[in-house]
């Protein structure tokens, strides 16, 4: 067995700004109520900086990791020992961050990905140097060089490499952006949820930071001069605006430094100006492919491709490629995941199930319009407009649901705003379910929904029974109908 391994001592101090991060409003307290209250400074701020700092060396002095032969151990605990034995065969995705602050201490933070680990990474080890991560990586790729290792502990079958995909399976490949693709994938993304909530954060701290009657006067001065319908038009149009601007600026930090490489059956992404992070997975650990086309990106012909892995951030998954080009979908394919192959989307969505499929939301937006008409008169005619628009665009996104089955795999392609076409391989799919109401059933329509890794990943709606049954029986291995 190897010698128990210790954190950098930088954790300690990592353990304290973590501490003061989580005082923030406390310290909002301490600025305004520092002059009335000498004492809060004299002696309440280092009081519980000392305490954090004990907190801190106790936590660092009691965390250790030992790389055994085919496991890593992990214990810790302050007042409850914690122990976690992890089996490197269980281990789906290793993954490397290094935030600001841990640039600054030259350490990074090793997240172990194990199935059924939850929120929480299942080992987390918080400050180590580069090069430990990398001997621990490299100990990970030795134990888990066959494909077997792979698929031993989670059940999946072993997928079968062509002879003529042998080369490039165990052949180095690498791919970087460039800074020209960064600038024309970032103009063509938008991150809404990441800008809504840093906008939101924004007016939030303005209402906290600044004099009450600067912040009144602000206010007051936008109700007085943007009031009516025109006022709603134009804060759209200067929402989106600076929601696009911004989403530039987030993507380029956010995948600044992207790189793709592949050793033999393990793949390693790298990217991040401010908070790098780096992912490392089997190739045989990929539950889905996820291909995205933005309705600019589709017109420019380029994708971002995203792949399907165990890990705790259910909220975002791994960008295997965040800007390629859709005829070199294949050769990317091909290189890095040769089990997936491209497929052309044959059989789409019948007509007669149009009327279904956006009858709610038509309804939706006409109530929106004659709402609109009824406070603002007049003002707001130009609101009708929407009710051909939602009825072309839902219509649009109605025809563009397709589904293409070839040999153990399937392809789903939906749309909300962007177009998404997903690839899945039989052995990974967890649940399969085909679901109508009696009325849809004989129309001879059907919708399907498919799950891996427990949670649901795409779903079309209002399709030919016929076609989605053929892919039921091609899950289930049954040869006769429902």
């Amino acid at each position: 067995m190897n010698e128990p391994k210790r954190l950098h001592p930088a954790y300690i101090l990592l353990f304290v700004i973590q501490a003061i991060k989580g005082w923030f409003p406390a310290l909002i307290v301490l600025v305004v109520q520092g002059n009335k209250h000498p004492w809060l400074w004299t002696y309440a701020a280092p009081f519980l900086i000392g305490v954090n700092v004990c907190f801190g060396l106790v936590g660092w002095l009691r965390y250790s990791y030992t790389i055994e032969a085919e496991q890593i151990v992990i214990k810790k605990g302050v007042f409850f020992r914690d122990e976690k034995y992890i089996s490197f065969r269980r281990i789906h995705t290793v993954s490397i961050e290094e935030p600001l602050i841990q640039r600054l201490f030259r350490v990074v933070k090793v997240k172990l990905e194990t199935p059924g680990g939850g929120n929480e990474a299942d080992g987390v080890i918080p400050a180590i140097t580069r090069k430990e991560a990398e001997e621990l990586q490299a100990a990970l790729r030795k134990e888990k060089g066959s494909p077997s290792s792979a698929s031993e502990e989670d059940g999946t079958a072993e997928i079968k490499i062509l002879p003529e995909q042998t080369e490039n399976h165990r052949a180095g490949a690498r791919i970087s952006l460039g800074t020209k693709d960064l600038l024309i994938a970032a103009c063509t993304t938008t991150h809404l949820g990441i800008v809504i909530t840093a906008v939101a954060g924004m007016l939030s701290f303005a209402d906290d930071v600044l004099p009450e009657d600067v912040y009144k006067s602000m206010t007051s001065w936008i109700i007085h001069h943007l009031s009516g319908f025109t006022a709603i038009i134009l804060a759209i149009i200067a929402g989106s605006l600076l929601a696009w601007v911004l989403s530039i600026l987030f993507y380029i930090v956010k995948f600044g430094g992207y790189t793709v490489e592949k050793n033999g059956s393990q793949i390693s992404i790298s990217y991040g100006l401010l908070n790098k992070k780096q992912t490392a997975f089997h190739i045989h650990r990929v539950q889905a492919i996820c291909v995205k086309e933005g309705w600019l990106r589709q017109w420019l012909g380029y994708a971002e491709v995203e792949v399907y892995v165990i890990q705790s951030d259910k909220k975002e998954n791994v960008i295997l490629h965040p800007f390629v080009k859709k005829a070199e979908l294949a050769q990317l394919f091909e290189q890095f995941l040769p089990q997936y192959h491209e497929s052309k989307i044959s059989d789409r969505a019948p007509g007669r199930g149009a009327f279904y499929f956006i009858r709610w939301q038509l309804l939706a937006v006409c109530l929106v319009s004659g709402l609109l008409l009824l406070v603002f008169g007049k003002h707001a005619i130009l609101s009708l407009v929407l009710i051909p628009l939602d009825t072309v665009w839902f219509l649009f996104i109605y025809r563009t649901q397709g589904v293409m089955l070839s040999n153990e795999q399937l392809a789903i392609q939906t749309r909300d705003l962007a177009r998404k076409t997903y690839y899945v391989r039989r052995p990974h799919i967890q649940s399969m379910t085909l679901s109508a109401t009696a009325p849809i059933r004989r129309k001879g329509l059907l919708s399907l929904s498919i799950a891996v890794m427990g949670k649901s990943v795409s779903g079309i709606r209002l399709f030919e029974a016929s076609q989605l049954e053929a892919v039921w029986n091609w899950y289930s291995r049954r040869s006769s109908t429902m």
